[in-house]
């Protein structure tokens, strides 16, 4: 990648100014698209962190051919969204058959390609951002930007989260790797994390003094793979790049190009609009659930998570499929337990805690002596269809029989 094209990134959230970064230049410039780059110009776009997903594949005893048809058919199960819906691009082979790879939602990259596009500009690569990140074997590097924090611990393995959910996050990172050290670029981390005591830490300014400076300095220096794939990079076609014929265009119709422009306007104002509120949707999902990662599609996220309470209605007669086990909602478990309490007319027995979990759902249950527990159990066994009841403990107490029943899927 030549130092002599332009760089270009968002910092901010959707709808926020771009910054722009032309060679030579020693500062970044932020401002609307059009009034930043200038018609023809080579652009290197670092695409935002929270957009891409980080990931590598190890497919040994392949040749790169065959490994780079497989890849996507191997992480599709970790994907929320629908293959057709991602980029996916792969990286070059290292000497442990392992391949870098990038996902980003097509319609997100297809939004900065048009964006500048209609600034006259040309894009000649995009790259992570985060992957501007140094980083070595061994170690994790961070390096903190406007309330959130640049992760990265493998070649091309990273994440950008809120400060305030950086201690889950690390969580998850530490509970898979092992690293030897901790190097924070640029100024020192807002708070201290005490996750990472113990881990012989570093902060440096040897590369910039804050995460642009960083991306600046070692963005022309990066190998990461161009997200774009092979099939987007015959080319962007640039409006303002006709300028030569712009006045044999306008002659050939005027109110056509004036209709064109009104549409454009339209679809940006509305692009920015939905942009704004898929950043706040994305943030709230992150805050609810950092377990998952980088939520690139929350609509179908949120879909899921509300399917699987749901369930087969197995605990209602349904059949659940044939063969095998049945799943079991947390809707079909409710009524299997209400079911039977109100058989026993809830005078033997109380239900004091319910708890749903993995697809089971266990209540905890009081009485006065343990064979009205077991009773219990046995009415829910007649009411509950597919539905079956494990005791996983029970115990005798001054104040009665206490037990805890573990209703699912047979």
């Amino acid at each position: 990648m030549s130092a002599r094209h332009t760089l270009l990134r968002r910092p901010g959230p959707p709808g926020a100014d771009w910054a722009v970064l032309p060679p030579g230049v020693p500062r970044w410039r932020l401002g609307a698209l059009d009034t930043l780059l200038t018609p023809g110009e080579a652009v290197v776009l670092l695409a935002p962190s929270p957009d891409v997903r980080l990931m590598e594949a190890a497919m040994p005893g392949m040749s790169q051919r065959q490994a780079r048809q497989a890849i996507p058919f191997s992480l599709e199960d970790g994907f929320a969204e629908d293959l057709d819906a991602l980029q996916l691009a792969v990286g070059g082979r290292t000497v442990t058959s392992t391949y870098s790879v990038t996902a980003v939602a097509k319609r997100r990259l297809a939004g900065w390609l048009h964006a500048v596009s209609n600034a006259g500009a040309r894009v000649v690569a995009v790259i992570p951002e985060l992957l501007t990140l140094p980083w070595a074997e061994g170690q994790l590097s961070l390096s903190e930007e406007d309330g959130r924090v640049h992760i990265r611990w493998g070649a091309c393995r990273g994440l950008s989260v809120e400060h305030a959910l950086l201690d889950p996050a690390l969580a998850a990172i530490l509970a898979e790797h092992a690293p030897q050290r901790v190097c924070v670029y640029g100024a020192a981390l807002s708070a201290p994390i005490s996750r990472l005591d113990g881990l012989e830490t570093v902060v440096t300014t040897a590369h910039g003094s804050d995460f642009s400076g960083i991306a600046a300095r070692m963005a022309h220096q990066t190998t990461a793979v161009d997200i774009r794939g092979e099939e987007q990079r015959a080319g962007i076609v640039s409006l303002r790049a006709l300028t030569p014929w712009r006045g044999t265009l306008l002659a050939a119709g005027v109110a056509t190009l004036l209709g064109f422009a009104q549409l454009w306007s339209d679809i940006a104002a509305l692009e920015a609009e939905r942009g704004r509120w898929d950043g706040l949707a994305r943030a709230a999902y992150r805050q609810a659930f950092p377990e998952d990662g980088p939520a690139i599609d929350v609509e179908r996220l949120l879909r899921r998570r509300l399917a699987s309470l749901g369930g087969t209605g197995a605990g209602r007669g349904g059949t659940g499929g044939t063969g095998g086990a049945q799943a079991a909602g947390v809707i079909d478990l409710l009524h299997a337990v209400a079911r039977a309490q109100t058989l026993s007319s809830g005078k033997d027995t109380t239900v004091q805690e319910l708890r749903y979990r993995d697809g089971a759902l266990d209540v905890v249950l009081m009485s006065d002596e343990l064979a009205t527990l077991e009773a219990w159990r046995a009415r829910l066994a007649e009411v509950g269809g597919a539905l079956r009841g494990e005791t996983l403990s029970a115990v005798a107490t001054p104040d009665g029989a206490r037990a805890t029943v573990q209703v699912r899927g047979r």
